[in-house]
């Protein structure tokens, strides 16, 4: 069993990856939304499975708050409403390592994830000896374990990380130089206040440092991959694919499924990019909202790249409703899926 549950996220993500066997069902949580849409997301989670105990793997990508401040909501529960065997994230404490210092939006949401999961006494960035989930040798990525799900790391990079730990340190100056960081924590509310209080929200840009340290990986499990893009762009993303294409021998390399970059945006996939892809099954979480994602021109080329693709959309929205049209998709030779209910967002694809 290898199942991919785009959760209700608004214009975020929140992935559940659900492996193992159906007596014995294991999870892997990819981050967790915004902050105000905490009730909607863990609602879909429960709704995919409502016996969930245990997360195996807990990712958080980057530092962008539709990813990242769920999961501080999360985290933020007493008790953790589902226990958690470890966390990937790279915190400053990571990063800050004699190899990358020498560089975020969402510093200091990335100090209050820090701050949770010492309090938490999580077992933090494990498979990587407690430093930082990153690439250190491109031609030997990380392959991890977890549970008999094996994950290939593919972002960030040494020289991303760089550009973060520069701007995450210039960033918390700032901040400490009105009140500590412990200090704004004890103050802050959007945390702990109830759903109704903060929902639409309008959330922040995101920025491109963050996006290029994203934790991007493919996922396999008996047999069945899926590339989880996270918010990579595709320049750090296309040099790895052509790096594993040639090791393969492939003119292109092959995968069951492809979770699009960041909720389907033109920067972030370029056509390049699906061009050294091909897979089956194309996900893309995304409600419309903010950002107005996904682009027209990322869905068009990966239609036109992948033929016979199967698209999967976790929100019914006013900029992906073009793909549902029939005559569109016979052209193209595609098919598109959406929630069944528009009152219960959220979709899952079984590999």
């Amino acid at each position: 069993m290898y199942n991919i549950h785009l959760l209700p996220a608004l214009f975020g993500d929140a992935i559940l990856i659900e492996y193992g066997t159906q007596v014995d069902p294991k999870y892997i949580l990819i981050d967790g939304g915004p902050y105000y849409g905490y009730s909607g997301m863990m609602a879909g989670l429960k709704r995919v499975a409502p016996n969930i105990k245990t997360i195996e793997l807990l990712i958080v990508t980057h530092t962008d708050i539709d990813h990242i401040d769920g999961i501080i909501t999360f985290l933020n529960q007493s008790p953790l409403p589902i226990t958690v065997k470890q966390i990937w994230f790279n915190g400053f404490a990571q990063i800050n390592q004699p190899e990358i210092r020498g560089s975020i939006l969402g510093a200091l949401q990335g100090e209050y994830l820090s701050k949770l999961i010492a309090d938490r006494q999580l077992v933090h960035n494990g498979d990587f000896g407690g430093k930082a989930v990153v690439i250190r040798d491109p031609n030997a990525l990380p392959v991890i374990n977890c549970s008999g799900f094996t994950l290939t790391l593919l972002t960030p990079s040494i020289k991303a990380l760089q550009k973060l730990y520069v701007d995450w340190k210039k960033e918390i100056a700032k901040i400490e130089a009105k009140e500590t960081v412990d200090a704004r924590w004890q103050k802050e509310t959007r945390y702990t206040a109830a759903p109704s209080d903060v929902l639409g929200g309008s959330g922040s840009p995101d920025k491109s440092i963050a996006n290029i340290c994203s934790i991007a990986f493919i996922g396999t499990y008996e047999g069945k991959s899926c590339l989880f893009a996270g918010d990579a762009p595709s320049d750090e993303l296309l040099p790895v694919i052509q790096l594993l294409k040639a090791q393969r021998g492939e003119p292109r390399f092959t995968l069951d499924a492809w979770k699009l970059a960041h909720h389907g945006s033109q920067r972030s996939t370029t056509r390049k990019l699906a061009e050294a892809l091909m897979a089956k099954h194309i996900l893309v979480s995304s409600n419309g909202s903010i950002h107005h994602l996904p682009d027209e021109a990322c869905i068009q080329n990966v239609v036109e790249t992948q033929p016979g693709c199967v698209l999967y959309f976790n929100y019914t929205s006013e900029y992906n409703t073009r793909w549902k049209d029939p005559a569109l998709q016979g052209q193209l030779n595609f098919v598109a899926r959406y929630p069944t209910d528009d009152g219960k967002p959220g979709i899952s694809i079984h590999l």
